[in-house]
């Protein structure tokens, strides 16, 4: 140790490190502060809102009537095709053509929220795919949830017009309607209804909020040639609003496309402190004031809340007939921090000050960071309990030297620590700042006891030396199972080991994971069974008990000395339940409470109903056969099949009808002469068969020894 605590030559203290350290890096900043303030300008980019506005109002003008004539032509087609042209059977026929083609619009464009017909006389026919509606209007309407189409229609006349809403699924078929109900809408006075037979050409109506699908849109309406009746659509505008936003101007910018009456059609979102104030209620003014110009573009600046902000205004190409008008804002100094002069000087001066300040900065960070860093990294190492690095760290920093030989400390004393207690118990002590104290808390845990088979006659049989080193593997091999399925074995007793799961961490699957690491433990018993008969050794078979329940956790015994441990019953039933496979011939079993827990991931035998020695409430056992997993499907399906026919067994079994019983283990012993629940019920059946079954049979055994 006194090596360790030798001081290292030439060492400086660590506050005149950082202060060179801090020398180096700002000097070289504050002087390139400066020199960009005085080569700072305060001239504004002119060309550069005008220039973006331009390239965004074509690409929205395109959108938009390309977008919109799209839906004209459409409707047009179905206008020209005559499949409206007989009101009667649209309005009545579920395989009419019009009504069919209503609905296959709605699929073929997922920017459309609905399609109608209104006919002059009064009759209107509605189609809406369910799933863009809003799920107040779903619930309003009455949809049930396998409906994928929805079909409304208005008849009659006066007072006695009366609609009905039809539900079809996704192979058209109607799954279910509504009964007619009173009803005043009439589409010849909606105003779609009315502009379209006055132009007697497709039309756009101002945007507004959609009743039944929510969001902003259009509807764009078309009427039949001789005047009978007029198609609509209702038309979202999210994919225009998308649009603006990957054409902002500046991070800060607003985008406001609207009509000459102010109606928006699509906006970005204000979220910029650096844009306070009603810019968006001074946009549309402006749009207004544009349309009364007769569409001239227009650039204003305007200070609002302290910020100063440019504004252009321009009129797009008409869609449909009806003029769109395109707005677009921004704060002056976001458009100024783009000017060519400025990116230029800045670029050469801040280069040469970046170079200097890494030439003097990365000396002095390499000398004070690296060892830092790399103490750093060790802590965090002896935080998730890793004491593998045992270098030293290299530092002419005196502190930092002095900090190294007190981690270095650390880390042995940790190390060895770790080795007497549960390296999860070890974790919380490290990161709680109270350490450890007496006490506990309940809460749900998962015991696992394990033992092994007839360890008394084999630990007779060796030298006491060669039982330490085979039980040391033994206990290494099953303890590095039990830590690889998240338990923390609680202590070692003699041959067995008891290992819980949720505790001290919280694990919401404790059930299967210890489950799990039963399972696994049998199999590294087996491997080293193997192993050792090769070599002519002495075997050690293990058993296991699992049962789950509440207990109380924590810190027991007294201040000077304590132990984390579980207290209740359930350690001492996971116990019972493990003395059980010498009776059975099992290796692993569980309570009726751990396969209920995980009967979804595991395939459970019942083995018995039993009242343990030392206990007077019964207990149902079970034997875990196997984990499920869609990779053995074929091999569980056999398992889950000799299960079935176990459980029928046993069920004849606790009927009192030993000799069906009987028989039935003993074709199931036939099949698997090594299953000892089969051997064991065998010899059960033959001892009643021949002693004859109690008048009290309710099929429980009953154990007085352990």
């Amino acid at each position: 140790m006194g090596a360790l605590m030798m001081r290292r030559p030439f060492a400086i203290p660590f506050g005149v490190g950082l202060l060179c350290l801090l020398a180096v890096i700002l000097l070289p900043l504050v002087g390139t502060l400066l020199g960009i303030g005085r080569y700072t300008s305060s001239q504004l980019e002119q060309a550069v809102l005008a220039a973006r506005s331009q390239a965004l109002e074509s690409t929205i003008s395109t959108l938009a009537d390309q977008g919109f004539q799209r839906f004209a032509n459409t409707q047009q087609a179905l206008a020209d095709s005559g499949v409206y042209a007989d009101a009667a059977a649209v309005m009545t026929r579920h395989d009419a053509p019009g009504r069919l083609a209503l609905v296959n619009m709605l699929k073929r464009h997922p920017n459309m929220a609905a399609g109608y017909v209104g006919f002059g006389d009064g009759g209107f026919l509605y189609a809406a795919q369910l799933d863009r509606l809003a799920d107040v209007r779903r619930q309003e309407i009455g949809a049930p949830q396998n409906a994928v189409t929805g079909i409304r229609t208005i008849e009659g006349d006066g007072d006695g017009r009366v609609d009905r809403w039809a539900f079809l699924d996704a192979n058209g078929a109607e799954v279910v309607g509504t009964p007619w109900h009173p009803q005043d809408y009439d589409p010849r006075e909606r105003s779609w209804f009315t502009e379209a037979l006055g132009s007697g050409r497709p039309v756009i109506t101002e945007p507004y909020t959609f009743a039944g699908a929510g969001g902003i849109g259009v509807t764009i309406a078309t009427p039949l040639p001789d005047g009978s009746a007029v198609i609509g659509a209702d038309l979202t505008l999210a994919a225009v609003s998308r649009l603006l936003v990957a054409h902002k101007v500046t991070p800060s910018s607003l985008i406001v496309v609207a009509t000459d009456s102010g109606g928006v059609l699509a906006r970005t979102d204000l979220q910029s402190a650096s844009m306070r104030g009603d810019v968006v209620g001074w946009a549309l003014a402006e749009v207004r004031a544009l349309a009364g110009r007769g569409g001239e573009a227009a650039t204003v600046t305007r200070s609002m809340a302290g910020t100063e902000i440019r504004l252009e205004a321009r009129a797009l190409a008409p869609a449909l007939g009806r003029r769109l008008y395109l707005a677009v804002a921004a704060p002056v100094a976001e458009l100024t921090a783009e000017t060519g002069a400025l990116i230029r000087r800045s670029a050469i001066v801040a280069a040469v000050a970046v170079l200097l300040a890494l030439a003097g900065g990365a000396f002095a960070a390499r000398q004070m960071s690296a060892p830092l860093s790399r103490i750093a990294n060790k802590t965090d190492h002896f935080r998730r309990l890793d004491f593998s690095d045992a270098s030293r760290v290299a530092s002419r920093v005196s502190e930092i030297d002095r900090l190294d030989q007190a981690v270095e400390q650390m880390r042995g004393g940790l190390e060895q620590f770790g080795r007497y207690v549960p390296r999860q118990l070890v974790q919380r002590v490290i990161e709680s700042p109270a350490g450890a104290v007496i006490g506990g808390a309940r809460q749900p845990v998962t015991v696992l006891i394990t033992d092994i088979a007839g360890f008394s006659q084999t630990a007779e049989a060796m030298e006491p030396e060669q039982l330490v080193e085979r039980l040391s593997k033994y206990l290494e091999s099953l303890g590095g199972v039990v830590m690889d399925h998240g338990g923390t074995i609680d202590k070692y007793i003699g041959d067995s080991i008891m290992a819980i799961w949720n505790a001290p961490s919280d694990d919401a699957d404790h059930v299967g994971r210890a489950c799990r690491a039963a399972l696994a433990a049998a199999h590294a018993s087996e491997r080293l069974e193997s192993k050792w008969t090769q070599r002519g050794r002495a075997v050690f078979r293990t058993r296991c008990g699992l049962h789950t329940g509440m207990a109380i956790v924590g810190n027991i015994g007294s201040l000077d000395r304590m132990n984390y441990t579980v207290v209740g019953a359930v350690p001492n039933v996971a116990s019972r339940i493990e003395a059980l496979n010498k009776v059975y011939g099992t290796q692993i079993l569980a309570s009726g409470q751990v396969a209920e827990a995980a009967r979804d991931a595991f395939i459970w035998r019942e083995v018995d109903m039993v009242v343990p020695a030392g206990m007077t409430r019964m207990l149902q056992v079970y034997e875990p056969m196997a984990a499920r997993s869609p990779e053995a499907a074929a091999d569980q399906a056999l398992i889950e099949a000799f299960v079935e026919r176990w459980r029928v067994a046993l069920a004849a079994y606790r009927r009192g009808d030993v000799a069906v019983a009987g028989e039935a283990f003993r074709a199931l012993a036939a099949e698997d002469p090594n299953d000892g629940p089969c051997r064991t019920f065998v010899a059960r059946c033959e001892m009643l068969l021949k002693d004859g079954v109690p008048d009290d049979w309710d099929g429980v055994t009953v154990f007085r020894e352990k």
